[in-house]
């Protein structure tokens, strides 16, 4: 038997579209480090989220606040050698990922301003 899943049409409905469709992109936790590894970083540290649409729970996600407020995210990743990095996962569609960037960054700052920081 074989199961045939569109991916690329469910990952779709993740993202926020122009059309005012909601998103469907939920923050679950952030794990904030003690002590940032950049000095300049206002936070950083781990998250988890959730693509409801794909039943889908991504973690170890790593996150860094600079002090202008943008957000930077970045995959978990694999070094093997000197050089050579290897990302623990990738979407093929950069507009799927640059959606789900663009609301990720969104939540983190409000949870970040939300806790008064």
């Amino acid at each position: 038997m074989t199961l045939n899943i569109d991916l690329k049409a469910i990952a779709r409905k993740a993202i926020k579209k122009a059309t005012g469709q909601p998103t469907a992109v939920e923050l679950l936790e952030m794990f904030p480090a003690e002590k940032p590894q950049h000095k300049e970083s206002l936070e950083e540290g781990t998250l988890k989220f959730k693509l409801p649409d794909l039943c889908l729970e991504l973690r170890n996600i790593m996150y860094r606040i600079r002090p202008d407020k943008h957000v930077v995210i970045t995959i978990p990743f694999r070094k093997q050698g000197k050089k050579k990095v290897v990302n623990s996962f990738l979407f093929t569609d950069q507009a799927v990922w640059q959606g789900i960037l663009e609301e990720l960054r969104k939540q983190v700052l409000e949870d970040y301003e939300g806790r008064g920081c």
